[in-house]
């Protein structure tokens, strides 16, 4: 997680102050009517950040093929698990929060690594594609220059 994320993550701030102070200035007609095309635009912004960061955080650490084989559904399950779904859709859009938006995906990151290396026995070669960029090609969805 380097400065592009740094920068994300202070972008996605500002965006969700400025969304704030819209909503508490401006009468939500007005939003969807008056403004409508700056507002989609903002809210469009916000979601192209919100993902970028999403997958930063829960997929750190997690780009090898065999995750990726069943990580979909892993994602899936805990993200929709004790309406954290509804938990990070309340930090940006209620709480206008970036930091408790990433604390709560730091979250769910860690309950799917938990989960998915409980199910795995060869630690070393499931997670070695991450970290090793000259591991064989064909073992890795992802490679990095070295």
């Amino acid at each position: 997680m380097g400065m592009k994320y740094v920068d994300e993550k202070e972008e996605l701030q500002k965006k969700l102050d400025i969304l704030k102070k819209n909503r508490e200035s401006i009468p939500k007609v007005d939003l969807e009517t008056k403004y409508a095309k700056a507002y989609k635009k903002l809210l469009s912004e916000i979601n192209d950040l919100m993902n970028e960061i999403m997958c930063g955080e829960l997929f750190f650490f997690l780009y090898t093929a065999d995750f990726l084989e069943r990580g979909r559904d892993l994602v899936i399950k805990k993200i929709t698990e004790k309406n954290k779904n509804r938990r990070l859709s309340r930090a940006l859009y209620t709480d206008y929060s970036a930091q408790e938006y990433i604390d709560l995906l730091r979250e769910i990151h860690h309950e799917i690594l938990s989960e998915y290396l409980a199910e795995e026995h060869d630690f070393n070669s499931r997670i070695r594609c991450r970290i090793n960029p000259f591991i064989e090609k064909g073992k890795c969805l992802v490679t990095f220059a070295a």
